[in-house]
């Protein structure tokens, strides 16, 4: 019975020690994305500038951002600085956050983050003047090659 007690005080003691690691000094920004309704937008990219590493919303619609690529490509702690957050998904209008400040050993929430959906008009998809992306118009398009 006391090596079950000696184990379990063990136990107690290295998950306090593991949560205080990680409750101290991590730097680092926080957000949840929402919709119109107030639901949670799930899968939207969120981007950094500077860059950060590769972020994507969970289902609930949380992201943090806690680590970032240095020139080799190497992940290393989040640093302090100035950053503006991206946030996209499609179907949505991006909406960008200017100058985050974040200081060593802190974290930032930045709350609930609103995305608004994008309306997209069927007047638009047949208007030529719409495609702001420059792709092709469907009557430039070669003719198929039928095969012979």
């Amino acid at each position: 019975m006391a090596s079950f007690g000696r184990r379990a005080s063990r136990i107690t003691f290295a998950a306090t020690v593991a949560l205080a690691i990680t409750a101290c000094g991590t730097t680092r920004i926080i957000g949840k994305v929402v919709d119109d309704e107030k639901k949670p937008v799930q899968a939207a990219s969120v981007e950094t500038d500077p860059p950060t590493d590769y972020i994507v919303t969970n289902h609930h619609g949380f992201f943090v951002i806690d680590r970032q690529l240095d020139a080799s490509n190497t992940i290393q702690p989040l640093k302090a600085g100035s950053y503006k957050v991206i946030i996209k998904k499609l179907g949505f209008k991006p909406k960008t956050i200017s100058s985050v400040d974040l200081e060593d050993g802190n974290e930032v929430v930045l709350g609930d983050i609103l995305l608004k959906r994008k309306r997209i008009e069927m007047l638009d998809l047949e208007d030529p003047d719409a495609l702001q992306d420059g792709g092709p118009r469907p009557d430039a398009l070669p003719l198929p090659v039928r095969g012979e």
